[in-house]
Parts: structure tokens; sequence; C-alpha cells
């Protein structure tokens, strides 16, 4: 599992312990609030609240985070390309090399030529 898998796996997992957190008696909490006309808010009232706004809201962290890993693959993936292309080049180099090497071992063999010609 590479690394955006995991990412996207720890997103879905915060979802549904949001989701999992939703208080179902704050609706009544709040008509209650509301008739008693008290300015004070009790906690529950809070919580609730607040996992309303995360589930309406998604996490700009996750998205960047995800955005930023995607781009870094993409990046990896075009160096490796990259560097195989440089280690094809060097392996026929040095393929020629040894190629060359063996010709002129055989010219040296060849009775009357000098290592000039």
């Amino acid at each position: 599992m590479g690394f955006c898998e995991m990412v996207k796996e720890m997103e879905i997992e915060i979802q549904n312990d949001e989701q999992t957190k939703y208080d179902p008696f704050a609706p009544l909490d709040e008509l209650n609030t509301n008739a008693s006309m008290s300015s004070i808010n009790t906690p529950s009232i809070q919580i609730a609240k607040n996992g309303k706004k995360r589930a309406r809201n998604r996490y700009p962290f996750i998205d960047i985070l995800n955005e930023l890993v995607n781009k870094f693959g993409n990046m990896q993936t075009a160096a490796s390309d990259n560097i195989r292309r440089l280690v094809d080049y060097f392996q026929f180099e040095a393929d020629g090399a040894a190629k060359r090497m063996k010709v002129f071992k055989e010219f040296k063999k060849i009775n009357g030529l000098i290592n000039d010609q």
C-alpha cells in the first residue's frame, strides 16, 4: 500500500469517526435551549455544533497533502524514468567500449601493424 492510499484511508477513518460522534439528542438540546432563551450553552450543544461543522467542511490539510503526495509521486516517476535512460545510455557506452577493445586486440594480432595504425 502506497503513501497516497494510506492518507486516503486515514481521511476515510476521520470522516467515519465524525459520523459516529454525532449526538442524536443534540436537536432536542437545541430546542430546550431555544425554549428557555438561555444564553448559556451546554457542552453537549457545543460538541454537536462543532461536529456538524466538521461534517460539512472537508479537511483542507488532507486535500493539500494528497495533492502534494501525488505531485511528489509524479516527480519521482519522471526522475526514475530519466535515471533509467541514463543507465541505459551508460550501459550502451560500456558495451561499445568492450567491443572496441576486442576489435583492437584482434588488430594487434595482425602482423605488420603498429599500435598507431
